[in-house]
């Protein structure tokens, strides 16, 4: 937020969720007096936050799947983040180098100035649909995985004789 308002962008962030270190945020944030441009609420309203927000920051080091990020291509918002492993994937994200906090602020703060963060994201989000999703896994798997035989079973697990029933 210094970053960006170093660079004139007069925005106010929400860091919503909650964990262990929300009160230290919290410390952090009135220490650096940013209290009047970011909010750190706990739990909130996920879908109420994308639907009032110009867009999702996004800044985990390490992600597993980013369900924020996906819900968040879904209502049209656009995101941006570190390039890190489970968010380099999610569609449109716009992306920065690990840490490289100078560069995310100077992208959003381009973003800001050109009018496109203040625009909804034209994105086609229809491929995040479950049973969009569901198929290509199943594709996955058919190509990867070969079903085995029962023998191929039991010979897998140990066991080579056949049981008396």
């Amino acid at each position: 937020m210094e970053a960006l308002r170093d660079r004139g962008v007069d925005a106010e962030l929400t860091m919503a969720g909650k964990g262990a270190l929300a009160d230290r945020t919290r410390t952090h944030v009135a220490q650096r007096g940013l209290d009047d441009r970011i909010r750190v609420p706990g739990w909130a309203d996920v879908a109420a936050e994308l639907a009032d927000a110009h867009a999702l920051l996004h800044t985990a080091t390490w992600e597993g799947l980013p369900r924020v990020m996906l819900e968040a291509v879904a209502v049209g918002r656009r995101t941006y983040a570190f390039d890190v492993k489970g968010v380099r994937d999610v569609p449109y994200a716009q992306l920065v180098a690990d840490e490289d906090v100078p560069g995310l602020a100077a992208l959003i703060a381009r973003e800001w100035q050109s009018g496109a963060l203040r625009r909804t994201a034209q994105q086609d989000a229809s491929g995040l649909c479950s049973r969009a999703v569901a198929a290509e896994m199943l594709a996955f798997l058919r190509g990867t995985i070969v079903p085995a035989g029962v023998g191929e079973v039991r010979a897998a697990s140990g066991r080579t004789g056949t049981r008396a029933a």
